[in-house]
């Protein structure tokens, strides 16, 4: 479970990442966190979390306003804010809030905002059992699929697993999801993170991977980018 913290107060974001690892090693949670010191920064970056924390009262750009930006970009992202500042608590609802947290955060109250996210993600995520053991990881963070030398490859944004599912398994299994498309054979490539088509290649926004598309998929391949939101 990805996670990110914004607050112009690095002591707070020491303290936070203090409560969160004990939080998620209590609850068993798999969880990275990212920290940001501002809002422009947070934004700037643009990574994609399944839960952001931000602080309200910031400079130059409000928790609120960084709040309202991001979900234009990542609607499905769940949004925490926190200030000292239990009067602001209604207004949160309006920028999209998930959750409203006082300064001090409490233990309590971070862990059930936790265990509740956890729970939410786990319905959204699948078990890729792999050569090195077992992956869970988001549908719509797979970029590709293929088979290579008789096995089958699963291509994630950092990095590549080795499964012990079939290719054959695998396009049954996503067959009801449109952006997964059998672009040449034995390749599956999930649509929304192409780039670019371009020599009878695909290219992935990634910026690591490019897969070969067979000429007779390169008009489907084209209407799908269109569709989809491939660029």
């Amino acid at each position: 479970m990805k996670i990110a913290y914004c607050d112009d107060e690095p002591l707070c974001l020491t303290l936070f990442q203090e409560k969160l690892t004990a939080i998620t090693r209590t609850l068993e949670v798999p969880c990275t966190l990212t920290t940001y010191t501002s809002g422009g920064q947070c934004l700037y970056e643009d990574m994609e979390f399944d839960c952001l924390f931000l602080d309200v009262e910031m400079p130059e750009l409000d928790g609120f306003q960084v709040a309202t930006e991001y979900l234009s970009r990542h609607s499905k992202t769940k949004i925490i804010f926190l200030t000292t500042h239990g009067e602001l608590a209604p207004s949160s609802f309006h920028y999209g809030a998930y959750r409203y947290l006082t300064k001090p955060v409490s233990d309590f109250f971070l862990e059930e905002a936790i265990a509740s996210i956890y729970e939410e993600w786990l319905k959204s995520v699948i078990t890729i059992e792999h050569e090195k053991g077992v992956c869970r990881t988001k549908l719509q963070d797979i970029f590709a699929i293929e088979t290579s030398e008789r096995k089958t490859i699963v291509h994630l944004q950092n990095e590549t697993l080795t499964t012990t599912k079939s290719m054959k398994e695998w396009a049954e299994f996503l067959e009801e999801f449109p952006e997964f498309f059998m672009c040449n054979k034995g390749i599956l490539i999930n649509i929304k993170h192409v780039s670019r088509l371009e020599n009878l290649q695909v290219y992935f926004d990634n910026d690591r991977l490019s897969l070969p598309v067979a000429i007779k998929k390169m008009v489907q391949v084209k209407r799908l980018m269109k569709r989809l939101g491939g660029s």
